[in-house]
Formats: C-alpha cells, sequence, structure tokens
C-alpha cells in the first residue's frame, strides 16, 4: 500500500486535533499541540479572556495557551483547579489589570490551596499607576496554601502597595514552589516577592525599583534563594524576617537598595558568595535573634552604615571580603 500526502506545498486536510495544528504566536508559526484552550484576540482561539478559557479546562487541570497581544480590562482571576498551566508567548503577552476605581484588594492572578500550578512566560501589567480608587491594594501573583507550584519567566510592573509575587501558607506549611528567570520592577510595590511559605526556592530572579524589600521571607524555614539581582529597592534586597530556619541565601547580588543588602533574623542559615555593595544601610547585617548562621565568601563594600555587622550568636564568619 501507498500513502498518497500529496503534492508538496498543497493544503493539509484538515486535523481532527485542532490545537496540533501550527498557529501565529506572534514570534512565529509554533504548534500549540499540547494546549487544552488556545486563548486569542484575533479570533483564532477558543476565547479572548482567561475567565472563560479556565472554566473550558476540565475539572482535572489541563493548559492554555495564551498567544500574543494585550488583554486589558482584566479583573482579579481566580484559578479554581489543580494541574493548571497558563503559559504565553513571552513577555508579548500582557495581562493587564483594569481601573477598579475603588480601594480593593485585587491580584492578577489568584489560587488558594490547589497543585500543581505554572504560569509562564507571560508579562503581568498591575496598572498600579491607572487606579484611580481610594486606597487600593493591587498585586501580580498571589498562591495561598497551593503545593508544587512553578512561577517562571513572568515579568510584573507597575504593581501598588502589594507584592508582585507572593507565596502565602496560613500555617507556614510546605509548599515546595519555585520562582524562577522572573522580572519584577516598577510601581509602589511593598515587595518584590514575598513568603511565608516552608521550602520555596526563589532563584535567578530579577528584582528593581520596587518600594520595599526586594524579598521576605517571615515565618518561613528550608527556603532556597540563590542567584538573584536585587537593586534600587526602597527596603532590604532580602530580607529574613523571623521564624525561619535552615535557610541557604547563596550568589545574589543586591546593591544599591536604600536599606541593607541583606538582613537574617533568622537561626541557621548559610549566607554565601553574595555581593551587597553600595547599600543605603549596611551590606549583610545579622540581628540578635540570629543563630548559629554561616557567613562566608560573600562581598559588602561602599555601604553607607557598615559591611559586615554580627549581632548574632554562634555565627562563623570566614574569607568575606568587607575592607
Amino acid at each position: 500500500m501507498v500513502l498518497d500526502f500529496g503534492e508538496e506545498g498543497a493544503p493539509r486536510p484538515p486535523s481532527i486535533f485542532p490545537h496540533s495544528e501550527e498557529t501565529d504566536t506572534g514570534q512565529g508559526r509554533e504548534r500549540i499541540g499540547q494546549a487544552t484552550v488556545l486563548m486569542s484576540l484575533d479570533g483564532s482561539g477558543d476565547t479572548d479572556n482567561l475567565v472563560d478559557a479556565l472554566a473550558l479546562l476540565p475539572d482535572d487541570g489541563g493548559s492554555i495557551f495564551i498567544k500574543e497581544g494585550i488583554y486589558e480590562q482584566v479583573d482579579q482571576i481566580t484559578i479554581t483547579k489543580s494541574n493548571v498551566t497558563i503559559q504565553g508567548v513571552g513577555f508579548g503577552t500582557i495581562l493587564k489589570l483594569k481601573d477598579t476605581g475603588d480601594g480593593t484588594t485585587d491580584r492578577v492572578l489568584l489560587a488558594s490551596s490547589k497543585t500543581n500550578i505554572v504560569i509562564k512566560s507571560i508579562q503581568i501589567d498591575i496598572n498600579g499607576s491607572g487606579q484611580t480608587g481610594l486606597n487600593p491594594v493591587k498585586g501580580g501573583i498571589f498562591l495561598f496554601n497551593c503545593k508544587n507550584c512553578i512561577i517562571q519567566e513572568v515579568l510584573v510592573d507597575d504593581g501598588l502597595d502589594d507584592a508582585g509575587i507572593t507565596l502565602f501558607s496560613s500555617a507556614s506549611t510546605t509548599g515546595e514552589n519555585i520562582i524562577t528567570n522572573c522580572i519584577i520592577k516598577n510601581g509602589t510595590f511593598n515587595t518584590g516577592i514575598q513568603s511565608t511559605e516552608t521550602g520555596a526556592i526563589i532563584t535567578d530572579n530579577q528584582i528593581e525599583n520596587v518600594g520595599d524589600a526586594g524579598i521576605h521571607f517571615n515565618f518561613a524555614g528550608k527556603i532556597q534563594i540563590t542567584g538573584n539581582i536585587i537593586q534600587e529597592c526602597g527596603g532590604v534586597g532580602i530580607f529574613l524576617h523571623s521564624g525561619g530556619v535552615e535557610c541557604i541565601v547563596a550568589n545574589n547580588n543586591c546593591n544599591n537598595n536604600d536599606s541593607s543588602g541583606i538582613s537574617s533574623r533568622v537561626d541557621r542559615v548559610i549566607l554565601e558568595g553574595n555581593i551587597c555593595n553600595d547599600n543605603g544601610g549596611t551590606g549583610i547585617i545579622l540581628s540578635a535573634a540570629a543563630d548559629r548562621n554561616i557567613v562566608t565568601s560573600n562581598i559588602a563594600l561602599g555601604n553607607t552604615t557598615a559591611q559586615f555587622t554580627d549581632n548574632g550568636t554562634n555565627t562563623v564568619s570566614a574569607n568575606n571580603i568587607i575592607t
């Protein structure tokens, strides 16, 4: 038997799997074979808004691919199912929060008590500068009591009195969530990334020009904060506030922040290979509450108050460059 595939260049017969066809994503034609739902502004998808796209997913989850475009007038969107992937083409896929005209607290994406959520390759415009209500609070992504989630290659911009990305746990439980290769910048964010969750991994992110701390962890242990660039923030670059133990803070650049580069108030922390230069406070500071911290191979130079201040107990310090 000979299979006739037709002449070269001839139209192919329609596929019974429409999302396995190539589609123009704005960055060339790509196969969207794994997308359960296709979202677009040009009429080629299943819907043009994320609320409907989430509703189209089966109860056990699925994948939403969002084509390039500015999706305006976005209200707070709640992810109500586990095992959901939301993926764009990169920063050309923009979810823009609408002006609510009130003083409510809204996040662009919100999930509560869900597992295996992936948010990837999109831009979130919180539109903080466009809000007209009285004392509004507007944030980017808020995961509450979620586990095994990944936030990757997301740009969060123009926040207003809330965090760009929040991992929140009501009882400091282990979430094992990952935030990686994200950019959070501009606006009056009170924090770039904040968490009360144990077991989080925060790696290779860039945070700049936010209103307060770049990364702020509270009551969170066994976290890994590595390879991040945090600069020109209104508070501390990395702030380990209280309650956590056995954290790793390594190979971060915390420079030109208004307060200190890194501040630790927790026990059994490894601070290694960080660069904390030209901050408005101290390069690296351990409070009296910090016990058994290991501070090694860091560089702290040009900071206004001091380069390294150890007010903790049982600190091991070695091979730091502070003069």
